[in-house]
């Protein structure tokens, strides 16, 4: 079973190396790499070609493309998934680091369940060292889409899980040109929703929180855009596929977030709608979207939003 690793680099020759170390001892055989050079104002690909000279079979399976322009880590995504010839892919961020044994011990239960996604632990780490770990969720696949869909309640992470290419090829599931934040967010719940879902109870994966000049402006106006054009794709893929509106509520309570965050960016409702032209139901909803329309503060709406997502998964919490 061949398993395509998916790296998109950018400005990350601080961390690339050992990255790519720990990629290129994994104990599994059978892998394809593949880094998508986003334009890299730095050595970030020069430092990735050198340790690959240390490794010559992995550079034997390894792909280097470059972009002709910086297209943004959605659109580089998006290229990744459609260049991977995998039975199984796996998504790594290159400035983090992944456990020696995570596409073995990934890999084993895909083999063992035939599972279309097996998700793995995850630790946060920082100066080196490993701090708190996630272990993958222990609820039913329901609830688990359905605190998805709340949002900040459990992680959308693309990475620390195995998924199957054929799934996503018949499920015609990609990433969006373009939504550069929250594109992991576009993915994971549409992905979730028929998937059969498999969990391995090990960290496979170090996800770095002390990397220089990451973002934490929640309410850039750039940023809010990408997030309501991602939370519209997952909107609209609900709306098409939940027959039963099963996950109606859900997903409602967390676009309030979306559109709190928006007026937080001084965008104008007019204009959220037409990245993300969605109509509410229910009695609820209507009033916080007429609201927003009206003018009305969006730091009300964000109240509703924590209020209601507390309440929700305290009813998920007894169901």
């Amino acid at each position: 079973m061949k398993v395509s690793i998916l790296v998109p680099v950018y400005g990350v020759e601080k961390y690339i190396e050992r990255c790519a170390v720990s990629l290129f001892e994994q104990t599994y055989e059978d892998l394809e790499y593949i880094f998508v050079d986003d334009c890299s104002p730095d050595h970030s690909i020069e430092i990735l070609e050198r340790v690959m000279e240390r490794y010559p079979q992995r550079k034997a399976q390894t792909v280097i493309l470059r972009m002709e322009e910086n297209r943004g880590v959605g659109y580089v995504r998006k290229t990744l998934l459609e260049k991977a010839t995998g039975d199984y892919i796996t998504f790594v961020d290159s400035d983090d680091l992944v456990a020696k044994r995570m596409v073995e011990l990934l890999a084993a239960k895909a083999q063992e369940t035939k599972a279309d996604v097996i998700d793995g632990g995850f630790a946060y780490f920082a100066g080196g060292q490993a701090e708190s770990s996630v272990m993958p969720s222990s609820d039913s696949q329901s609830v688990y889409l359905k605190k998805l869909l709340l949002q900040h309640v459990v992680t959308h992470q693309l990475w620390a899980r195995l998924i199957s290419r054929k799934y996503l090829i018949d499920r015609q599931l990609s990433f969006l040109p373009g939504t550069n934040m929250a594109e992991d967010y576009s993915m994971v719940p549409r992905m979730m929703l028929n998937a059969r879902w498999a969990t391995v109870g090990e960290v496979v994966y170090y996800y770095r929180i002390d990397r220089e000049g990451t973002f934490t402006n929640a309410h850039s106006r750039h940023h809010v855009v990408s997030a309501l054009k991602a939370n519209a794709t997952v909107a609209d893929y609900f709306m098409r596929h939940d027959t039963r509106n099963e996950y109606r509520t859900p997903l409602q309570i967390g676009l309030l977030l979306a559109f709190s965050s928006g007026g937080a960016a001084g965008i104008p409702y007019e204009e959220m709608q037409n990245y993300c032209p969605y109509q509410p139901a229910g009695l609820l909803f209507r009033c916080c979207h007429y609201w927003l329309r009206k003018g009305g503060s969006w730091k009300l709406v964000g109240a509703c939003y924590r209020m209601m997502k507390r309440l929700y998964c305290i009813k998920l919490k007894f169901a």
